[in-house]
């Protein structure tokens, strides 16, 4: 175990991407471009602009090309990968579980975790790390989308559900796929 610092966020880049096919022939999903910057450049640039002690990208498919990415860019945060060797037959679960497996969770007052396939508004990180002290779900309140995750919410706030199968009757928000466990 490696004792860090408080804050931490893990971005599940493992997978393949193969909902953004032909894009993720020859790069990883986090590595597309939109708008002329990689989907991961977005991502650090946002959670840097925070009080983030950490940052975790566990990769897998095309990981070296990752890695080159991270040697060759100006990093303001402390960057680490962590190889998930198994990608093609595991999920984001278990990429998750092989970040957590590095850090002594004693040492951690919160764990950001960010799909790798997003983009994320510096406003929208600064908002979910700055507000801290319990769990959230960043949500999109303004559309729905069939394939996302679906978040039902209570009168006071916390989440009832969570799941893909929650009808447009039912849901509060749609997850846009950035979690803060305290």
């Amino acid at each position: 175990m490696v004792n860090i610092a408080k804050n931490v966020a893990i971005i599940l880049a493992a997978g393949i991407g193969s909902r953004l096919r032909p894009e993720t022939y020859e790069k990883p999903k986090c590595l597309v471009n939109v708008m002329g910057q990689p989907i991961l450049e977005y991502q650090l640039h946002a959670l840097e602009s925070t009080p983030i002690d950490e940052i975790i990208i566990v990769t897998g498919y095309m990981s070296q090309k990752v890695a080159k990415f991270i040697r060759n860019r100006k990093n303001r945060k402390f960057v680490r990968i962590v190889e998930n060797q198994r990608y093609f037959e595991t999920n984001n679960m278990y990429s998750l579980s092989l970040a957590l497996d590095t850090l002594s969770l004693k040492d951690v007052e919160s764990v950001y975790v960010i799909n790798g396939d997003i983009i994320i508004e510096d406003k929208i990180a600064k908002l979910m790390v700055n507000e801290g002290g319990f769990s959230a779900i960043a949500v999109d309140t303004s559309q729905y989308f069939e394939e996302s995750m679906k978040v039902v919410l209570r009168e006071d706030g916390t989440v009832a559900d969570i799941s893909k199968n929650i009808s447009p009757q039912e849901y509060s928000g749609v997850s846009i796929d950035f979690y803060r466990f305290t």
